[in-house]
């Protein structure tokens, strides 16, 4: 990238003074600013050329200022220097590949000809400079206290100088490299003075000296400070040293992520660590996989923070380095830290459902496993288990049901939709039951939808289901009732939950509009029918006496007497009606018997005695008596001729007592 720069000559003209430039700031105190600095720091180094560089900030303007500064020894006044300063846009410094491009920039003044200085200067960014100054060789042990005490900013560092100018010159740009751009502009170079160089009343940040004091040291000294095993400084100092440029580069590329944040940037140098290190075991991998997710996610919490480097670190290329597609999303499934992250900058959902789609089904039921046994999954993970049922093709769940009994249950608990393709009459007694447990949960009944069949497993399997379930069948299958007593009345032996007995003691309408709807009942239907429905009830007497006649057949079997004593009391619903009287009469036998026999226990005598007639305080006892009297008289009533009593039960005797008690 071409980006263009202005220049500065300062130097002797009635004293220290800028001679040319292709720009004049408009703040003031950015121009004396660099005048003053341009000014000669006394500096002289008799080995070489004793020039020397000064990198600053004019925040002001807008300008980082990169100056080199000659001795004019041509000048008749001692103390005179030429100073060429570069003004690079703020703006520009995070874009400038190698600052030791600015070396060859540099033009000292030849034979008063300053005209060179009034235009910018074109400049590639991207240039890198191809000489290197340790050639790997060279150790500097101060390295990670200089770069970590410019990083932190807590003091000036202050060196001595030990080599040539050009080394220091070449040094700080180099250093410069490593820096990003928000904590560059807030530094200052110097690589030659004779005393401690000040920028705006504070010391500049890091100074070479030939002042002889203690607080000056050498950069060629171990440093008394120990360093920790490992240091995001000594990792970046081993970098400058072997002047390996990729490191820099990332840091230009990520500095707007990092800014001017110390803990910013120690997270993504030590990310940076992490990738460099070479790994023997897939655990290993995987544990520092982990490491890089939770540094991202301490360290840029917001989602907002860190945008690139979230980005560049999660995509694909980058986490097959650690590990494998079912490992990176079972890791951010079950990450605390994913509120961290905006997943479709690295395309984790068109990453998840290539997976889901392979041909090898193996890599997606491997990542359902794995999410299933998970000890905790955030709302992601529940998502990816949530959506199974978009992904899992046939073969997939006759695998799960048949070999991976626990991963469906999983499923089902979090993807209730899976149960809209179970096949229930295949399934074993045992999963039949769990599913069931599962089903009870409201949350997963209110997503499924085929009540029937499930019910008429239910039903062929005769198995008891719990209450809330029962109930909850019947809400969502209208005909529920209907498919019960079907079941119950195609065999005798076909017994039902008692959770739906106590269900269909509210569903009497129901019942008795099925009752319309059959020629036959078996006697286990008729048993249920006593259980469930009062005799006297109002739907009873208003529905009608005649869909009783398939209950009223039942009368010629060998019935047990509650069921007389339940076909006697209907009759008495609808008085002058021709079905009652029939009942009536098929009733009457079987309990006026019990009652001679003294066999007609006191509850069911209770029942049938709400319509006796009334005797005598002394004849009160005789039940029979109660009965006849009963019967005569709501003949009588209905109109009936006393010839219907001539063969009223199998035995003339007591024809014969009715009769009697008709006449009187």
């Amino acid at each position: 990238m071409k980006v263009q720069i202005h220049q500065m000559l300062h130097g002797y003209n009635l004293g220290h003074n800028f001679i040319q430039g292709s720009i004049i700031l408009p703040s003031s105190k950015d121009m004396d600013c660099i005048a003053t600095i341009s000014d000669w720091t006394e500096y002289i180094n008799p080995d070489d050329e004793g020039d020397y560089i000064t990198a600053y900030p004019l925040i002001e303007s807008g300008f980082y200022i990169v100056a080199k500064t000659w001795y004019a020894d041509e000048m008749k006044r001692p103390g005179c220097v030429w100073t060429h300063s570069l003004l690079i846009p703020i703006n520009v410094l995070s874009q400038i590949s190698d600052f030791r491009i600015f070396i060859n920039l540099f033009r000292r003044p030849d034979s008063n000809i300053f005209d060179p200085y009034s235009s910018t200067l074109c400049i590639d960014t991207d240039s890198i400079e191809g000489r290197i100054l340790f050639n790997g060789k060279f150790h500097i042990p101060s390295l990670p206290i200089i770069y970590k005490g410019l990083i932190e900013q807590q003091e000036p560092l202050i060196y001595r100088i030990e080599n040539t100018s050009r080394f220091y010159q070449y040094f700080s740009l180099l250093l410069m490299n490593y820096i990003p751009y928000g904590f560059l502009k807030q530094l200052s170079f110097s690589t030659g003075s004779a005393s401690v160089r000040m920028l705006n009343e504070k010391p500049i940040s890091l100074q070479f000296t030939t002042l002889n004091n203690d607080f000056v040291k050498s950069i060629t000294e171990e440093p008394t400070t120990l360093q920790p095993r490992f240091s995001v400084w000594q990792y970046v100092s081993t970098n400058i040293e072997r002047e390996e440029m990729s490191l820099s580069k990332l840091i230009h590329t990520f500095a707007e992520d990092i800014s001017d944040d110390c803990k910013k940037f120690k997270a993504f140098i030590t990310i940076l660590w992490l990738m460099d290190r070479k790994y023997s075991k897939d655990e290993e991998k995987n544990e520092k996989f982990h490491n890089i997710i939770e540094i991202l996610a301490t360290y840029y919490p917001d989602k907002k923070d860190g945008i690139l480097l979230k980005k560049r670190m999660l995509q694909q290329t980058v986490t097959s380095i650690f590990c494998s597609e079912v490992q990176f999303f079972y890791e951010l499934s079950t990450n605390e830290y994913y509120n961290a992250f905006r997943f479709d900058d690295f395309g984790f959902w068109i990453r998840y459902v290539q997976m889901a789609k392979m041909k090898d089904r193996h890599s997606y039921l491997q990542l359902l496993e794995s999410l299933s046994n998970a000890p905790r999954l955030n709302d992601i993970g529940e998502n990816l288990l949530s959506q199974s049922n978009v992904y899992l093709t046939p073969d997939d769940l006759h695998y799960i049901i048949e070999d991976k009994w626990e991963l469906f249950q999983s499923l089902a608990c979090v993807c209730p939709l899976l149960l809209n393709n179970i096949i229930w009459d295949t399934l074993s007694d045992s999963k039949f039951q769990d599913l069931l447990n599962i089903l009870e949960r409201k949350e997963i009944a209110a997503q499924f939808e085929h009540w029937k069949d499930l019910l008429i497993s239910i039903l062929k399997r005769k198995i008891s289901i719990g209450n809330e379930l029962a109930n909850t069948i019947f809400k969502k299958e209208d005909n529920s009732v209907n498919y019960i007593l079907d079941f119950k009345n195609s065999s005798e032996s076909n017994n039902i939950s008692q959770s739906f007995i106590l269900l269909l003691r509210e569903m009497n309408t129901s019942i008795l509009d099925w009752m319309d709807s059959v020629s036959e009942l078996t006697v286990s239907v008729a048993y249920l029918i006593i259980d469930v429905i009062p005799a006297n009830s109002s739907a009873v007497k208003e529905k009608g006496s005649k869909r009783w006649r398939c209950f009223e057949i039942l009368g010629y079997k060998k019935m047990p007497l509650r069921y007389f004593a339940y076909l006697y009391l209907l009759s008495f619903n609808w008085l002058n009606d021709t079905y009652a009287l029939q009942y009536m009469k098929i009733a009457f036998y079987p309990i006026y018997k019990a009652a001679k026999d003294s066999q007609l226990d006191y509850n069911l005598w209770h029942q049938v005695s709400t319509y006796a007639a009334s005797l005598p305080i002394w004849q009160d006892w005789d039940h029979c008596k109660k009965l006849r009297k009963t019967v005569v008289r709501r003949l009588k009533n209905a109109g009936c001729n006393k010839e219907i009593l001539i063969n009223y039960t199998p035995e003339q005797d007591i024809n014969a007592q009715l009769i009697k008690l008709w006449e009187k």
